[in-house]
């Protein structure tokens, strides 16, 4: 039935109870009772934005933000991702609810990446709770599927940086 969108919610999960919320982009109806049920005070949209989203967000005090994962360059969809991450794991913006349009292939880019930047998780620890969560990281979202982007994202990022910290020379006490 077609106004099903309106009234039910859609593919929504705690990735952390009271703090991260991960799921699809969701009808004003269904978006107003996971602010309140949740005591949403951030939503992050990930693909362009439903037109009445924004102004659910502000008409219940909700921080909005819009952090693009479209099909861009790499190393630009790293920076956003890298955005996500640090949106996701401030607590002044918890609880936090983000979203694509099926709460899917960038929902599950997003989190994955949240838990290997900023909560010290392996590639192979994220892809695990994505694929206990019910979603396949190895499904195609493009031109490439999510588990290829993410053990390409923690190479060019993750793994980069260890390095070049490794590298470092480390100022001397004297």
């Amino acid at each position: 039935w077609p106004l099903r969108d309106h009234v039910f919610v859609k593919n929504f999960h705690a990735v952390e109870p009271g703090g991260v919320y991960r799921g699809a982009e969701q009808k004003p109806g269904p978006l107003r009772r996971i602010i309140k049920q949740h005591g949403i005070r951030t939503i992050v949209c990930l693909v362009d934005p439903e037109p009445n989203e924004q102004a659910v967000a502000k008409s219940l005090g909700v921080d909005w933000r819009w952090v693009p994962l479209g099909d861009s360059e790499a190393a630009t969809m790293f920076d956003r991702l890298d955005e996500l991450a640090n949106i996701l794991a401030d607590p002044t913006k918890q609880p936090v609810f983000f979203h694509c349009r099926r709460g899917v292939y960038r929902s599950n880019l997003g989190q994955a990446v949240y838990r290997m930047k900023r909560c010290g998780w392996t590639l192979e620890q994220a892809l695990d709770e994505l694929r206990k969560s019910g979603y396949d990281p190895e499904e195609s979202g493009g031109d490439q599927s999510c588990a290829v982007l993410l053990a390409r994202y923690d190479r060019e990022r993750l793994r980069s940086r260890t390095a070049d910290d490794e590298r470092s020379p480390t100022p001397s006490g004297n």
